[in-house]
């Protein structure tokens, strides 16, 4: 069905800005595109509004690559030919067909199967596939967006995503900042859904305030599904106010807090600076970061090793002979200061 309205990017920050430049730009290139973004920024929105602005008279195609079945993602992706297996009793396009002329969308990309991985691998350094059960290859055609809200890096180091397709797919990357990170665009943004819902309804200034200095760890998302909840409990009354807005108030508070607190820790642990008047070897800068890393959550902590250990992940008997090996004082007393 198509859409009744075109795609918009909501905003007049200079992120938002920013992310119409790119869309602009990109629209018209050929590359793979590779979207970062944390869940609910809006990585499949950027990826469509790119698609409508270059491919629009062709379809727009979203393989969710978490929820692919391993035994079925080579049939889904490229297709079959009659007789290629079992149940296949006719031929059928993969999606790389139906994109055709179009916008592959490649979702979560990490989380795609590795087998998957592999052979999609070849079809984007050949530029053809072939489906099941053909000996024929096809060219593609199809425009190539990934997404994911992963630490990719950490994906590759832990064997989940390929090295050399993470490479191939980073060929132009962009981050979708937090809403957090574009707070001003946030009065826009929900008068926006507001608007989309067809009502005379309107935030209180208390709302208003409120939904500006919020946190929104799950980002434009949040914000969209908080207001039509708000609108919902808000009934035939027009004027929204805060306690229909059903925000965790108290966890947005520790949310702030947390970030501003792992902030300050990273800062510190930066600031370090060379060792005897040289620069260090990896093995003393190291054991440096360790000490400093350890001294600077201690501080934070009052000297709580069990509150240390839950923040790093690290083992209270590790954190108590590293505090030895660095000669760090494990009196709670020195550090209450």
């Amino acid at each position: 069905m198509p859409r009744q309205k075109p795609l918009e990017i909501i905003g007049k920050s200079e992120k938002a800005t920013k992310i119409r430049k790119f869309a602009e730009k990109a629209a018209h290139s050929e590359e793979i595109l590779f979207l970062r973004g944390q869940t609910g920024t809006g990585k499949d929105h950027l990826a469509e509004y790119i698609h409508d602005l270059g491919r629009s008279g062709n379809r727009f195609v979203t393989v969710d690559c978490g929820s692919i079945p391993e035994s079925l993602c080579e049939s889904i992706l490229f297709g079959h030919v009659n007789g290629a297996y079992t149940d296949a009793k006719s031929s059928a396009e993969g999606l790389l067909s139906v994109a055709k002329g179009g916008t592959l969308f490649l979702n979560e990309v990490a989380n795609m199967p590795m087998t998957l991985q592999t052979k999609f691998l070849r079809v984007l350094d050949t530029t053809t596939f072939r489906p099941i059960g053909s000996t024929s290859e096809i060219p593609i055609n199809t425009r190539i967006i990934a997404a994911t809200n992963a630490n990719v890096e950490r994906a590759v180091r832990d064997g989940k995503l390929r090295d050399d397709l993470y490479h191939r797919l980073n060929a132009v990357t962009f981050a979708i900042p937090a809403l957090r990170e574009r707070k001003e665009d946030i009065p826009l943004l929900f008068n926006y859904f507001l608007g989309n819902l067809g009502n005379n309804h309107h935030f209180s200034s208390a709302a208003i305030e409120i939904m500006e200095s919020y946190f929104w760890p799950g980002n434009v998302r949040e914000l969209k599904l908080t207001v039509e909840r708000a609108v919902f409990h808000s009934g035939e009354i027009e004027v929204i106010e805060k306690e229909c807005l059903g925000l965790d108030l108290e966890n947005n508070k520790n949310l702030e807090d947390g970030k501003k607190e792992s902030e300050e820790i990273s800062d510190e642990i930066i600031r370090i600076g060379p060792i005897n008047g040289l620069f260090p070897r990896w093995e003393e800068m190291k054991n440096e970061l360790m000490k400093k890393y350890l001294t600077v959550l201690l501080r934070k902590t009052k000297g709580n090793q069990s509150s240390v250990a839950r923040i790093s992940g690290l083992r209270r008997q590790v954190i108590g002979e590293r505090m030895v090996e660095f000669n760090i004082s494990k009196d709670r007393d020195d550090w209450l200061g």
